[in-house]
């Protein structure tokens, strides 16, 4: 008999996690990289994502490698 897993997904103080609405991916860019997204609307990667509720304001989980980062292109 095998014993099944269960991973938690990281969460706010609130209880939400990275799927829930009130829950915003901000992307985090180089400062070269800010520059080509705020002054000429080039989209570029980010080097890091961070999970921010709008809730309690709470960043709990930053992703720094994937393919979630290649979504910004």
């Amino acid at each position: 008999m095998s014993e099944t897993q269960v991973v938690e997904k990281p969460a706010c103080s609130c209880g939400h996690d990275h799927d829930h609405y009130m829950v915003s991916k901000d992307p985090v860019y180089t400062f070269i990289g800010s520059i080509w997204v705020a002054i000429f609307g080039i989209s570029t990667k980010p080097i890091r994502i961070k999970y921010r509720c709008r809730r309690c304001n709470e960043v709990f989980e930053e992703v720094t490698e994937g393919p979630l980062l290649d979504q910004y292109l």
